[in-house]
């Protein structure tokens, strides 16, 4: 588990593995046809759907465990001193979360990654009209934290990118 759940009025301070509260979105995402109207931010590189995840080892799709937008779930550590943040931007159409800069457990910021999640009701131009997710991704320096089996940003159980879709029980995931 992460070191405590993210701050409400700071959903995204520097952590290791943690998750924010759930954070309303401005907009109805269609998911799978579901329509979602709350996201959780986690550390580790995705969003999920329900409730957050703090799981750091990537975990093979598909799974039982959330609905999940993973543009790369790995273990993010933001602790490093030289390590940046993770920041969003919720807009009427429009949530953008950003991973800028991070590195990697344990506290690792020698090697950071930039990589970002947008979605969007469909009617939004920066992704195409008619598409609601993106995946994108910048400079790409390691695949995994050390407690995943890697040693110097590689190695072990590498970062994944994908998602996950299920059915919510109750607004619950399944257990």
């Amino acid at each position: 588990t992460g070191s405590g759940q993210a701050l409400p009025g700071d959903p995204c301070q520097v952590n290791d593995d943690d998750t924010s509260v759930a954070i309303p979105l401005q907009f109805n995402f269609d998911f799978f046809g579901m329509s979602m109207t709350e996201i959780y931010i986690n550390n580790t590189g995705n969003c999920t759907f329900g409730g957050g995840l703090t799981t750091f080892t990537p975990f093979a799709f598909p799974s039982t465990t959330a609905p999940i937008l993973a543009p790369f779930f790995g273990d993010v550590d933001t602790r490093g001193a030289g390590s940046g943040a993770v920041w969003f931007r919720s807009e009427p159409n429009r949530f953008v979360v950003t991973w800028d800069h991070v590195g990697f457990f344990s506290q690792n910021d020698t090697l950071l990654n930039t990589f970002q999640l947008i979605i969007t009701d469909g009617t939004d131009p920066l992704i195409g009209v008619g598409n609601n997710v993106c995946f994108c991704w910048g400079d790409m320096q390691w695949t995994t934290g050390n407690a995943s089996g890697g040693t110097g940003g590689f190695g072990g159980t590498a970062a994944i990118a994908g998602v996950i879709n299920f059915v919510l029980k109750d607004g619950k995931a399944p257990s």
